[in-house]
């Protein structure tokens, strides 16, 4: 017989009237080979099974050789010595794996070598050279997979990668989804049309408040969530995502606060903002205590009903001893 022995902690929860694109763009490719069960250790005429079709993730380039090429910068990121002139940048993520770093290599300066087995290309089977797809069908396919990619977090190049590839041409004969350099364009025009359209929206609206939370990644990054809310002309409520990024450095309370304010001014709103709503972490709670600047500032009610019910409960975290 099983007894319960304590009651469930209260898990904080908040809840925000927007969708924020989450991208991953630092995927490993993990080769899963998967046997039947039902299959035998022999075959019917005795000789041994076929050797299996999975490409092994070897290469002669080491990951010392690859970092002979790429030079760590100030902030993290990572910058190619070949590309002096580009802006181009990795994510500090890259130190980790580089994946990212050889497909660079291989297709930006032809250096195959350094290329995994699963980076490099494939042959086309002779239904892919003969078949093809409408120029119509291939944009809406497209738009598809794109958004696929943004609602599901999936890899950037992830409709090229060898598996999907054949999934491809058995569902549709002739079709090739996207490449990264076609979705990163691809995002970047949607995140322009967005941004004009929250603008132009609120262009029009006299009084707007602002909501602001702020939270740590399992990777230790730190992401700043900046919303705005307001009724219109028919009195709906109407709630926008205007800032969804990625906070540099240590959350002092002045540095919040200047990133709040550069985000509201790039939108041309700072004279419509009426309140700020955060949650009583001390960081983010000293930030918005500017009222020239946003207004009157008020306690997230949800943050607040789950600190009374873990203070009531003596719901609280037992410290680790020291050794």
């Amino acid at each position: 017989m099983i007894g319960d022995h304590g009651s469930t902690p209260v898990q904080k929860s908040r809840s925000n009237n927007s969708s924020t694109c989450q991208i991953n763009t630092n995927v490993e490719e993990n080769l899963i080979h998967l046997d039947d069960p039902l299959a035998s250790d022999e075959t019917d005429n005795n000789e041994p099974n076929p050797p299996s079709n999975v490409v092994p993730k070897t290469t002669t380039k080491t990951k010392q050789d690859v970092w002979e090429y790429f030079t760590k910068q100030y902030n993290g990121e990572v910058k190619c010595n070949l590309c002096p002139n580009s802006s181009k940048a990795f994510p500090k993520s890259n130190q980790l794996s580089d994946t990212n770093l050889r497909s660079h290599l291989g297709r930006a300066h032809k250096f195959t070598d350094f290329l995994y087995p699963s980076q490099r290309p494939t042959k086309k089977l002779p239904q892919e050279e003969t078949l093809s797809v409408s120029g119509q069908n291939k944009k809406a396919l497209d738009t598809a997979a794109i958004q696929a990619i943004i609602e599901d977090s999936h890899a950037f190049n992830i409709f090229r990668k060898s598996g999907m590839q054949k999934f491809l041409s058995l569902a549709t004969p002739g079709y090739r989804g996207p490449n990264r350099k076609t979705v990163v364009k691809r995002l970047k025009s949607m995140y322009k049309e967005r941004r004009s359209t929250i603008r132009n929206n609120l262009s029009s609206i006299s009084d707007i408040s602002l909501s602001v939370d702020i939270w740590k990644s399992i990777r230790q990054d730190h992401f700043l969530c900046l919303s705005a809310h307001y009724y219109d002309d028919h009195y709906e409520a109407n709630s926008h995502v205007i800032s969804f990024r990625r906070f540099l450095g240590t959350h002092y309370s002045d540095r919040i606060e200047q990133f709040i304010s550069h985000e509201i001014e790039k939108l041309n709103i700072e004279a419509k903002i009426r309140s700020i709503t955060t949650d009583n972490g001390a960081d983010i709670r000293l930030a918005a205590q500017n009222k020239l600047k946003f207004g009157t500032r008020i306690s997230c009610l949800i943050h607040v009903l789950n600190l009374v019910v873990q203070n009531g409960m003596w719901l609280f975290k037992i410290p680790k001893r020291q050794k």
